[in-house]
């Protein structure tokens, strides 16, 4: 009888019921086989989806590590607002697993918009990065983007075959305006960029740390000032400035993700870096050969009150002298603060910082507060980018809400209030229907 009863207190204390949830894991020995996984809450998912993301199967161990990283990996697929997982002791001295989710909602229409430096855009659309339950990402989006007319559609297959292979295509057109400045800040000239284009791309994860890909894009690249408003003809007679050049381009493209980013309801934490690389000198049907090197890093880590610090590193080469082919920095996803496009140069250096924080956490609203800070420079040589010298720098800080909705697929309408250091202006505000970074 006494053995008996020490046995059932060890029972009692080392193997309880174990329940992983948001806020982290009970640590259990795992001496116990899985004789039974069932998963719950799935409306338009396919079960599929949930079971290749599992570290677990039947016949393996109750290891909770594996576990709260087979729950991480749900959570990272963004289409479920809530993902729990527990181990339950059956009377056999097996462990049944039993997962619970709460789909969000995916199927969106999209109607976005957003502005900074007195240039708004809209867009209209609808996307489903959760396509007949499988996982499949595919939208189509009409963007007018300071009076020009664009359009995307795109399709994404994440995981082909229920490997860790990625395939998809890109087909759009995106048109826009864009101005030149002096350095004293003062507009010299203007033009409408207009870009068509056809890509292809593939990338297999090779680790859960790090995934390679290659893509081939053909684009058509037009600026011309033929549709500009008659005031920015004006300009451009005033500076003797007449763009009207046409390029084709076959890129060749080698990417590279490093890291993972790990999402916690509105918050994110850990290191992603995004590397692409391009050149059109790989086939033929190009212009002209040039180089092109892109690079964007994000760190996120929470800290308490369930707040958010971020930090992000963008760059980018470049070793064309055409105008289409720069990078102009300012406004937007850039530096805020600034006028759209106030910076250009062949190459570019960006970071931004933010600091976020909830007033309210409701289960259909979150309310952020937001503090940042931004920095970058650009150059026409690269390692000018780096130094105190040959280069355009700028700073701006600010402070900015958000307002998330948890249930809805990427919902955060952002306003942002910016004061820029270098070069003042007048419209200070941006806004947007995503978080910033």
């Amino acid at each position: 009888m006494k053995k008996s009863i020490l046995v059932f207190i060890f029972y009692a204390v080392f193997y309880p019921l174990t329940v992983f949830g948001e806020e982290g894991l009970l640590r259990v020995p795992p001496v116990r086989q899985i004789s039974k996984i069932t998963v719950t809450g799935l409306d338009k998912t396919r079960p599929h989806v949930v079971f290749r993301e599992l570290l677990l199967k039947t016949g393996d161990l109750a290891d909770p590590i594996l576990l709260e990283e087979s729950l991480q990996r749900l959570r990272n697929l963004g289409i479920f607002s809530r993902v729990q997982g527990l181990f339950f002791p059956k009377k056999s001295g097996s462990i049944e697993l039993k997962i619970d989710v709460e789909e969000k909602w995916t199927f969106i229409p999209i109607v976005n918009f957003g502005g900074d430096s007195g240039v708004n855009y809209f867009a209209l659309g609808v996307i489903d990065i959760n396509l007949l339950g499988h996982y499949m990402e595919f939208g189509s989006i009409y963007i007018n983007f300071g009076g020009q007319d664009s359009g995307l559609l795109w399709y994404r297959d994440r995981r082909v075959g229920g490997k860790n292979l990625k395939l998809g295509f890109d087909i759009g057109r995106f048109a826009r305006s864009r101005r030149l400045f002096e350095s004293d800040g003062d507009e010299s000239g203007a033009f409408i960029r207009d870009r068509r284009f056809v890509k292809l791309v593939s990338s297999y994860k090779i680790h859960k740390y790090f995934e390679a890909g290659t893509s081939l894009e053909y684009r058509n690249i037009e600026i011309s000032d033929d549709k500009l408003k008659g005031q920015d003809q004006d300009l451009n007679e005033d500076n003797n400035f007449d763009p009207d050049e046409s390029t084709r381009d076959v890129v060749g493209w080698v990417d590279f993700i490093l890291g993972r980013m790990n999402s916690d309801r509105e918050r994110q934490f850990g290191l992603l870096s995004e590397w692409n690389l391009g050149s059109s000198a790989l086939f033929g049907g190009s212009d002209r050969n040039y180089t092109e090197i892109l690079m964007d890093t994000r760190y996120m880590m929470r800290l308490p009150l369930r707040s958010n610090l971020g930090f992000r590193v963008k760059g980018g080469y470049g070793d064309s002298d055409r105008l289409q082919h720069h990078n102009y920095i300012g406004g937007f996803e850039t530096i805020r603060g600034y006028r759209d496009g106030r910076y250009r140069g062949r190459n570019f250096m960006i970071g931004n910082i933010e600091y976020r924080v909830p007033s309210y956490i409701g289960s259909q609203l979150i309310l952020q507060h937001v503090a940042f800070f931004d920095t970058g420079a650009v150059s026409d040589e690269l390692w000018n980018v780096f130094s105190a010298s040959d280069r355009e720098s700028f700073n701006s800080a600010g402070i900015g809400i958000r307002l998330i909705s948890p249930k809805i697929y990427l919902l955060s309408v952002r306003i942002d209030y910016a004061k820029a250091f270098e070069d003042q202006k007048d419209d200070s505000v941006s806004f947007g229907l995503q978080q910033y970074f």
